[in-house]
């Protein structure tokens, strides 16, 4: 397969998307509370906010919503915040 072709199918791949999307979110928030001295009370926040909002809240109000859809989600915000707290003590 091409680079070009493995690409565009990867950029199409909704699941790939919705991972990319809340990875970044909950990067950005935690990367930018270690500006302010946060960063780890603010990634716990993140892991528990998110796992509340993927396991409860999209379970009762949004439509099609499956385990793995939460999981996936939830685990791209858990990874965010954990890559954010590792740029952050790396010297």
């Amino acid at each position: 397969m091409k680079i070009s072709a493995w690409i565009a199918k990867t950029g199409s791949n909704l699941n790939f998307i919705a991972f990319m999307a809340h990875f970044w979110f909950s990067y950005s928030v935690v990367f930018t509370s270690i500006h302010f001295k946060l960063g780890l009370r603010t990634a716990m926040a993140v892991v528990v906010l998110a796992m509340i909002k993927e396991f409860w809240f999209d379970k009762h109000y949004e439509a099609n919503q499956a385990f793995r859809n939460n999981l996936l989600d939830w685990v791209g915000y858990a990874a965010g915040a954990a890559l954010a707290v590792a740029v952050a003590v790396i010297p």
